[in-house]
């Protein structure tokens, strides 16, 4: 009975820890008059852009500039640093004299093609194969 009560107090302490986790999150994403914009004007890197895009709501003014927006209301802008890559890659000279940027390499895809699926015995000859053996020491 007493171990019931304990279970019962650990899982409403619980419960309230992580309503309030979420409460106290929602309320720090409402933007109010006097508290400090979001502006996201510089970059650390490409995962600041990618994650605040994720957490935001977007308009892409440009490919390159955009436009955080909360509630409807221009918080902040940000310039990605694609854009700064890119003017550094027009830059570069692959030293063949002609001081035209090097030629992106050729695109690779993302996911490989996809393998043939395994039949059952070649699962368990795979399964067989990683277990030791009788004489195997472990």
């Amino acid at each position: 009975m007493a171990w019931q009560v304990i279970q019962l107090v650990l899982g409403a302490s619980v419960a309230v820890s992580v309503a309030a986790g979420a409460i106290i999150a929602a309320w720090r994403m409402i933007p109010t008059k006097n508290s400090p914009t979001t502006s996201l004007t510089r970059l650390e890197s490409l995962e600041d852009a990618v994650e605040a895009i994720r957490l935001s709501n977007i308009d892409l003014a440009d490919k390159y500039e955009i436009t955080i927006r909360r509630n409807n209301v221009r918080v902040g802008r940000l310039r990605a640093k694609v854009a700064r890559l890119k003017d550094e890659e027009a830059d570069v000279d692959d030293d063949d004299g002609d001081d035209q940027p090097v030629s992106a390499p050729p695109a690779i895809p993302l996911h490989p093609a996809p393998a043939e699926p395994l039949t059952k015995a070649q699962m368990w000859q795979q399964y067989n194969a990683s277990q030791p053996q009788k004489g195997d020491l472990q």
